[in-house]
């Protein structure tokens, strides 16, 4: 799915969890109480979430499959959401 995003557009920084049974990615807050979907959760403004540094190989934890540049750029829900989408419909035509 990342390599889905169109044009030249990357990814913002994208990290799995233990057992890569969830993926997370940083978007600009409030973009997920703008989506529609099902299986999508959003940690708003406020959370903490507990995040390896960038430049430490990961763990048995928390990993980042892309990690941040340093740059601050996040993902972008407009380029984002439609590659989003396809990939939980080619999830859903395989299951």
């Amino acid at each position: 799915m990342l390599s889905r995003m169109p044009g030249r557009a990357r990814p913002g920084p994208v990290y799995a969890d233990f057992g890569d049974e969830h993926v997370g990615f940083l978007v600009p807050v409030g973009t997920a109480a703008r989506w529609v979907g099902t299986g999508l959760r959003g940690a708003g403004a406020g959370t903490w979430v507990a995040l390896p540094h960038p430049d430490r190989p990961g763990s048995s934890g928390v990993r980042w499959l892309v990690p941040p540049d340093g740059s601050g750029a996040l993902t972008e829900p407009v380029l984002f959401e439609p590659a989003l989408h396809e990939a939980a419909a080619e999830l859903f035509r395989t299951e």
